[in-house]
């Protein structure tokens, strides 16, 4: 018998039209393809999460604000992600903001890397689900994951100090991106090779996102 998932209470057209009125000021919208897979992969989130705690946040319509915008704030700088990037989010969690810069950057490939085999799992099956091509399950340490090179690194969960920043840098390509989002009580780490950083409105809150660039 197939498993049936809960539907979310807030509809695919309000999510889009929410989350595209918290994107549109920063040059960013979502399709409406985009917006019903988004929703389809909460459902699924929200079922494995009952039993495997990849969130505390369990409403879609909070999701929006915390997860969803918040993830996709980076589509705002399309000159980064050009076509055929290889992305690796790490720390990626339950698949946020891999799984959201996917659907936005269908072009690039996106590897998503957890320690966590049960998260790496959910997000393997949610891609296949979802029938996503540009994804895919990286179960490691990155301290073990050297040996495969990258032109964009997103960090959205995991503290970064030096020595991460350093790790990080040493597995991007050459003219590479490292791209670390920060709340407000966080500072982004020092370097001569922080681009730019910029500031994103969640309504009640704020989110800074550095781009660094090698």
């Amino acid at each position: 018998m197939t498993e049936k998932f809960p539907e979310s209470c807030v509809s695919c057209e309000t999510f889009h039209r929410k989350i595209n009125l918290l994107l549109n000021p920063y040059d960013v919208s979502i399709d409406i393809e985009s917006a019903e897979k988004l929703v389809s992969f909460w459902n699924f989130f929200s079922h494995w999460n009952k039993a495997h705690n990849l969130s505390s946040v369990t409403d879609l319509e909070e999701a929006t604000f915390i997860h969803f915008a918040d993830s996709l704030f980076p589509a705002s700088e399309k000159e980064i992600f050009l076509k055929e990037k290889r992305v690796l989010d790490f720390g990626t969690g339950g698949g946020f903001p891999g799984i959201p810069l996917s659907l936005y950057f269908k072009d690039c490939q996106f590897f998503l890397l957890d320690k966590c085999r049960k998260k790496t799992s959910f997000i393997s099956f949610a891609a296949a689900s979802l029938g996503v091509k540009n994804v895919f399950p990286v179960n490691a340490l990155l301290e073990k994951h050297k040996g495969t090179k990258y032109d964009i690194i997103t960090s959205r969960a995991v503290k970064i100090d030096k020595k991460m920043f350093d790790l990080c840098r040493s597995i991007l390509n050459e003219d590479g991106w490292l791209i670390i989002y920060y709340s407000l009580s966080q500072k982004p780490v020092e370097s001569e090779f922080l681009s730019h950083v910029r500031e994103y409105d969640l309504g009640n809150r704020k989110r800074f996102v550095a781009y660094y660039h090698f």
